[in-house]
């Protein structure tokens, strides 16, 4: 029944995690972030998945390192902090 359902579910994030975690041990540097945020697009019902930095001239901004739309990866963006879903979560002066 419903147990049974949750715990092969759990097995199945389990192994996932497993694969991505093996996957990215074996990667350096920014190679390391694509192969994790790849691997969260597969885990997670996300049609969008990224990893972004503040941009260094203007830390009002945001650059992804890395971005992937509907599983595949494609060319990144920016854009601006302030009333994103991300300022939310930045003390000012950070």
């Amino acid at each position: 029944g419903t147990f049974n359902a949750l715990a092969d579910s759990v097995g199945d994030a389990h192994r996932t995690l497993a694969e991505i975690a093996e996957s990215v041990s074996s990667a350096s540097g920014e190679q390391s972030v694509t192969q994790l945020i790849n691997g969260i697009t597969k885990i997670l019902p996300v049609d969008y998945a990224y990893f972004g930095e503040l941009v260094p001239d203007d830390p009002s901004r945001i650059r992804t390192v890395c971005f992937f739309a509907d599983g595949e990866e494609t060319q990144g963006f920016e854009y601006d902090l302030a009333g994103s879903p991300c300022a939310k979560g930045r003390k000012s002066g950070v």
